[in-house]
């Protein structure tokens, strides 16, 4: 983990309700926070400016500072440090469901990946593989975090492919 970012998750985990006030005091600070951050996030291969537009991007800031809902965006990183999940079986997989994961090589993946091919291998042979029933998983070579504004195309057809495999 980037040590920028492991300083921001940590933020978000230790802090939150600091934070969330400060964000909350002004539309140009929630923005200044908000920018790097996306731009970090996204695919690195694309032009971000190209994907998201100032009209797209001012339209989320706006929204999370008009209805004061930064806060809850960044509860949940530390809720699942202070209130870990546990299941309550001992069943294999832990997560039953039929499951899909699309993965975009614009996102932090695991060190070594650099192909869609190392990164299926890298979820079908990670530690996590086995929490879940996985009956579609995929990667595409375009898409950052915001997969599904990057790449709604991939992002929905990995969404329809789960389902056509769930009967």
């Amino acid at each position: 983990m980037h040590a920028a970012y492991a300083s921001h998750v940590a933020v978000h985990m230790l802090d939150a309700p600091t934070l969330t006030h400060g964000l909350n005091d002004s539309p140009i600070g929630m923005l200044a926070r908000l920018l790097p951050r996306w731009k970090k996030r996204s695919d690195k291969n694309n032009d971000f400016d190209a994907v998201f537009s100032r009209d797209f991007i001012l339209t989320r800031a706006t929204v999370f500072w008009v209805t004061q809902s930064i806060g809850t965006s960044i509860r949940m990183y530390r809720d699942t440090v202070r209130h870990p999940w546990t299941p309550l079986h001992d069943r294999r997989p832990v997560v039953e469901p039929p499951a899909g994961f699309t993965f975009l090589l614009g996102d932090v993946h695991p060190p070594g990946v650099s192909t869609v091919e190392d990164r299926i291998a890298a979820f079908e042979n990670g530690p996590t593989r086995a929490v879940f029933n996985a009956i579609n998983v995929n990667a595409h070579h375009k898409g950052g975090h915001f997969g599904h504004y990057e790449n709604p195309e991939a992002y929905v057809g990995d969404v329809r492919e789960t389902f056509r495999g769930v009967r």
